[in-house]
């Protein structure tokens, strides 16, 4: 069965593209442009060079594949170019709606995310019953990914056969650009975190997420949207984890909320200047203060998903920036 995987050069997206091979599908692989993928470096992938905003580079692979896994889209709390995000992360999935149109016998599965489910007090976690109010939409990787999600549910409606998952925070190996929270745990590990902010987050292994695109694509019923995390933790918790396994010290400084406002604010001008992205950005504090605890009860009992440690997953993702001299 060929599988058409979108986003396929990414963090998530290639480890989808692994999990699919191993278990033995044949994944085209749709990347922007023709360089190394380490994650990639397997058989029975091949390669698509094209971008998702254009659509006429899919409609060739679309017709020759059984399914759709999309997870292209610009995924980043930075303030660039707003008009990128609609552009690739609406855009480009309306392009894959409108080449699916008209098929039954093609499965789509659609990488959202955890944030267009909002947030509830008191650590209080979410589920997929719960929908983003426009507070909770605190930038346009989240407003447009919430303009995404809906516009699948409601091709959904119109007779596409699809299921839409929502991971949480990942990190992992092979963690190359890094993610959000693979930078800050490079960051620690490079004595480069002074202070840290409060809150909490979901956090997951990427190859769990990955191998629960693979059982969203098996098991999941038509219509339905699943989590994909594993555990709820504060940040002063996984920072203490982060340092137990890289035997370096967490910062002693928790920030409070309004000065770390003003103090990311002011990074992103800084940025802007510099073309250096800073670590930190309005968005993320105020996605941190909102807390990201969420349930994946409903993963586990409908598609059997059992995510590992988190334990296990940290000291694999230390280790890999050990390997990879990054340091």
């Amino acid at each position: 069965m060929n599988i058409l995987v979108t986003g396929a050069g990414g963090f998530l997206g290639g480890h989808v593209c692994r999990r699919l091979v191993e278990n033995g599908y044949s994944v085209i692989a749709l990347v922007k442009e023709k360089r190394e993928y380490p994650l990639l470096k397997i058989n029975n992938i091949e390669f698509l060079y094209g971008d998702i905003t254009n659509i006429s580079s899919l409609k060739g692979a679309v017709d020759r594949c059984e399914a759709v896994f999309h997870l292209a889209a610009v995924n980043s709390f930075d303030k660039k170019d707003k008009n990128l995000f609609y552009k690739v992360n609406v855009g480009g999935t309306n392009n894959v709606l409108q080449l699916l149109k008209g098929y039954k016998d093609k499965r789509l599965v659609f990488t959202s995310t955890r944030g267009t489910l909002g947030h509830r007090p008191n650590f209080e976690p979410v589920n997929e019953l719960d929908t983003a109010t426009p507070e909770d939409l605190v930038d346009d990787y989240l407003k447009s990914k919430f303009i995404a999600e809906k516009n699948v549910a409601e091709a959904i409606e119109r007779g596409l056969d699809g299921v839409i998952v929502n991971p949480t925070a990942l990190i992992g190996p092979f963690d190359i650009k890094p993610s959000p929270i693979g930078k800050i745990i490079l960051s620690l590990l490079q004595n480069k975190l002074p202070v840290y902010v409060g809150g909490g987050i979901n956090l997951v292994d990427v190859r769990d997420v990955a191998m629960g695109h693979v059982l969203a694509f098996n098991k999941g019923k038509t219509g339905e949207r699943y989590i994909l995390g594993n555990v709820d933790i504060k940040i002063k918790d996984f920072l203490r984890l982060v340092s137990k396994y890289s035997g370096i010290p967490m910062p002693k400084i928790e920030l409070p909320y309004y000065p770390a406002l003003v103090g990311a604010s002011i990074l992103e001008i800084i940025g802007k200047i510099t073309k250096i992205t800073p670590l930190i950005s309005s968005a993320k504090i105020k996605t941190a203060k909102l807390t990201n605890f969420s349930s994946i009860e409903k993963a586990q009992k409908y598609l059997d998903y059992q995510p590992i440690s988190i334990n296990d997953t940290i000291k694999d993702t230390i280790k890999w920036f050990k390997e990879e001299n990054r340091l």
